[in-house]
């Protein structure tokens, strides 16, 4: 049946690595770790021997521990800590196939920073449209986070929605908005539409709608 324990899930991840490849697998020590994740030591040590091993297979095998990765990730009946770290193992090896997949976590307050990170990463429209569309579905903390991937993105099909988001959110978030407008910003115009943001009469939107235009 399936397993719903991401202890044992993991075990079954690694015993897949050692099913493709042989003597090549992970140490059985490192498959004992996996039983139990209830210390950082074991934690990291499963989180090392997984990136270990993420940079030794091939691409198959890579896809292969992908989808597994994410069945951790989105299963809602894991614990906390199996699911993370299944994410940062995804930073490893994350395609846009996981970016959508994780894309409903970006709204979920223990795993959003996890996921947002993972897509974040992935060189494709896909996580650009999964961020995008986190915009209109978060708040607080965790549409700060989303507003910085797109920075550090440079997602130029995000100025219109972050441009909104300065006239109609809180002032710390209009802010971050503004600052990530010069990051994803693609010519003059732009520019230009962000010296004409009605800021209002804040002096830090002010400040900070003065040095978006003048990045």
């Amino acid at each position: 049946g399936r397993v719903r324990s991401p202890d044992h899930r993991f075990l079954a991840v690694l015993v897949t690595l050692w099913l493709f490849h042989g003597t090549t697998a992970l140490p059985a020590a490192d498959i004992a770790a996996s039983r139990t994740l209830t210390s950082a030591a074991d934690r990291s040590l499963l989180e090392n021997s997984l990136a270990a091993e993420l940079r030794i297979v091939d691409a198959e095998t890579r896809g292969a521990l992908e989808q597994q990765l994410v069945a951790i990730a989105t299963d809602a009946t894991a614990t906390l800590d199996g699911r993370q770290l299944a994410c940062r193992a995804l930073q490893l090896c994350a395609t846009e196939r996981a970016a959508a997949a994780l894309a409903p976590l970006l709204a979920d307050s223990e795993m959003a920073d996890h996921a947002r990170l993972v897509i974040e990463g992935v060189p494709s429209s896909v996580a650009d449209l999964a961020l995008i569309a986190a915009l209109g579905k978060t708040d607080g903390d965790l549409l700060r986070g989303v507003i910085v991937s797109l920075a550090a993105r440079g997602t130029g099909a995000a100025f219109v929605p972050l441009s909104e988001l300065v006239v109609r959110t809180d002032e710390p978030t209009a802010i971050l908005a503004l600052r990530a407008l010069a990051a994803v910003a693609r010519d003059a115009a732009d520019v230009n539409a962000i010296a004409a943001l009605a800021v209002g009469e804040s002096e830090a939107l002010l400040v900070a709608q003065q040095e978006s235009f003048f990045t």
